[in-house]
């Protein structure tokens, strides 16, 4: 068995677990594998921060 076959099969059974996340990384050919609760509160901390606002209208209606 190759490493590549290895690897496939690895991030396989990573997907499977559902405590954790695999995600395709930003730069190169790599993987990124989180836990699923940190990546969670992680995301939650981001649109729960200031950095956000609410919109009064859709801005999706001025689009064509």
């Amino acid at each position: 068995m190759s490493n590549t076959e290895t690897d496939t099969g690895s991030v396989k059974y990573l997907k499977k677990n559902k405590s954790t996340v695999v995600l395709k990384s930003d730069k190169g050919n790599g993987v990124v594998v989180l836990s699923k609760l940190i990546c969670d509160n992680s995301i939650f901390d981001i649109i729960n921060s200031n950095k956000f606002k609410n919109l009064k209208e859709n801005p999706m209606n001025y689009i064509t």
